[in-house]
């Protein structure tokens, strides 16, 4: 934390969601001065705190951009002192503080709650199933627990149980397991969708992507397996937008 205090990008970020840098720096040297230090055998260990924040850092990218840097492993440290990490992310991906967002509480997100529960689920089934990648196909998974993806779907017509079935068959037969010290990684298919999804809310004047923003997102995806999936299902993109609202 105090490296990212030096960095440009980490301030930046932090000093424009209300962070008081000054303060945290002292607060920060006077507990790194009182700690006792251990004296490594051979080479350092990285914590399981680092691990994590670096894990949550790495998919945070998902939501706006591709790569990770600074801004991006604050927002997996941060969540003490009144900040919320969702403050950070969304100085992180679209350059803005929360506080400045007009009609919006502290801490919003750029996802709204079904959405944000819905690419949870996805992280997180990759994260049991041990998978070197997030993928849209998980993604896609996901949303069809949704209670607006399923209204929608319904009304086409489509088969979800069976799209379900073939999803987690495809998924089980093509997933790469992670080595012993990898995380799961977002692909850029997985990260262009949810940047589409939160560029369609905002061409639509809303302030938080839905899951039916991702499954418009995910319908406009050409060359990649799920979109034969969808296809073969009748799940149009144009179709999906009609029933939008």
């Amino acid at each position: 934390m105090l490296a990212l205090l030096d960095n440009t990008i980490a301030a930046h970020a932090m000093k424009c969601v209300g962070v008081d840098t000054d303060a945290l720096r002292s607060e920060l040297n006077e507990l790194v001065d009182t700690q006792t230090p251990e004296v490594a055998v051979g080479h350092g260990v990285v914590s399981k705190t680092v691990c994590g924040a670096v894990y949550r850092a790495n998919f945070i990218g998902a939501l706006g951009r591709e790569g990770t840097n600074a801004a991006n492993l604050l927002a997996g440290l941060l969540g003490e002192r009144g900040v919320r990490q969702r403050d950070v992310v969304n100085y992180v991906t679209h350059g803005i503080p929360s506080v400045a967002v007009e009609g919006q509480e502290p801490g919003a997100s750029v996802l709204d709650e079904a959405l944000e529960r819905a690419s949870h689920a996805a992280f997180a089934r990759a994260r049991q199933d041990r998978l070197r990648y997030l993928s849209v196909e998980l993604l896609l998974l996901a949303l069809l627990a949704d209670a607006h993806v399923d209204g929608v779907l319904g009304s086409l017509d489509a088969g979800k149980d069976e799209l379900h079935e073939e999803l987690g068959a495809f998924n089980d037969a093509t997933s790469v397991v992670a080595g012993d010290d990898e995380a799961s990684q977002p692909t850029r298919t997985f990260n262009r969708v949810m940047q589409m999804a939160v560029a369609k809310a905002r061409s639509c004047k809303r302030d938080r992507a839905s899951t039916l923003d991702a499954l418009w997102a995910v319908c406009g995806e050409r060359d990649v397996p799920v979109a034969a999936f969808l296809e073969r299902h009748g799940i149009d993109r144009t179709d999906v937008a009609a029933r939008m609202g």
